[in-house]
Order: C-alpha cells, then structure tokens, then sequence
C-alpha cells in the first residue's frame, strides 16, 4: 500500500516516520518528494482508508498531516499556512 503524507515538519528524521506508521504495519519504503511530502509505502496489516483516517490530520512534531492514497494525490497534497513554506525537508 502507498500513502502520500504531506505538511511534514521541517525536521523528521525517517526513523521517525518508520515509528509514526510502525502500529499500521511495516514501513517497506519511504521516498523523498517535494514540499515536505514523503510516499510511504507499507506492508498491509490494516486496510488503506483505515490508516489514511487514522493519520489524517495526526498532529506530527508540530504539523497536521495531510494523509491520502498515492493514487489519490493527482490533484495535489498542499501543505497548509503551519506547514512547511514549500521548502524542503530536512530528513536526517
């Protein structure tokens, strides 16, 4: 399963999304994208739309997340006025 996450912090280590995700099952991959959005990519364990609505809005180090299937961002993920710029994350 993918999942868009948006409006991330400016500073998250991908350990920390590996802990964020670790109770909806196992974290295969996480890639980088643009404005502070990762692509997590997940071993299922419980469907899709119940972790997107467990983690939609979650306050993450500061930040509400915005939360959808991979698929589903064609109309864009925006981060809100609390979120990130539009500058890059810094993943340590």
């Amino acid at each position: 399963m993918n999942i868009r996450v948006a409006n991330l912090p400016l500073q998250f280590t991908e350990q920390d999304l590996k802990n964020l995700f670790a109770e909806y099952g196992e974290v295969r991959e996480i890639k980088f994208l643009l404005e502070a959005q990762v692509e997590v990519n997940l071993e299922h364990q419980e469907t899709e739309n119940s972790v997107i609505e467990k983690l939609h809005g979650k306050e993450f180090n500061g930040n509400k997340l915005l939360v959808c299937a991979d698929e589903e961002n064609d109309r864009g993920l925006r981060p809100t006025s609390h979120g990130s710029g539009g500058q890059q994350p810094k993943p340590r």
